[in-house]
């Protein structure tokens, strides 16, 4: 099987490194508009128990990420000059840029051809693919494009 990823997100390197790490034999090609090292965000934030989730299907993701993530167990709330601390709420950060750089690492170890600054334009550059997987955010080219179809379905 040949899928094509569009976006080089968080969300579109793990889907394909996933894939090929389960389907070796399957191509996965990998589409990014901008540069490897760019991205427009500060951070991603996993509460503990979608870590928890995370790691009964995928410990090793992990155990790649957690040694670059921060952790806390409260959040203070400031209501009309009044510092509320709520505890016992667990979650963990780990920067955007770090995230980015760790999963296309894996991307690229399992076998995806990752290509960078290689916008799609139209769908139909994607047609020789048995499988689109749409991960190319807010303004998606391929939402976009099949929106009549997808708003028929």
């Amino acid at each position: 099987m040949r899928i094509g990823v569009v976006g080089g997100g968080p969300g579109g390197l793990y889907f394909a490194s996933m894939w090929k790490g389960r389907h070796p034999s399957d191509e996965v090609e990998l589409f990014e508009q901008n540069p490897a090292g760019a991205t427009w965000s500060f951070g991603v934030v996993f509460s503990d128990r979608a870590l928890e989730f995370l790691r009964e299907d995928d410990p090793g993701t992990v155990d790649l990420i957690s040694p670059h993530m921060e952790s806390w167990r409260d959040i203070t709330l400031l209501h009309r000059g009044e510092r509320i601390v709520i505890d016992g709420i667990g979650f963990s950060a780990i920067s955007r840029l770090a995230l980015l750089l760790l999963l296309q690492e894996r991307a690229h170890s399992a076998g995806v051809l990752c290509r960078f600054e290689r916008p799609i334009r139209a769908i139909d550059e994607l047609a020789g693919f048995d499988l689109t997987v749409a991960a190319d955010g807010v303004n998606s080219l391929v939402r976009r494009e099949l929106r009549a179809y997808l708003e028929s379905s």
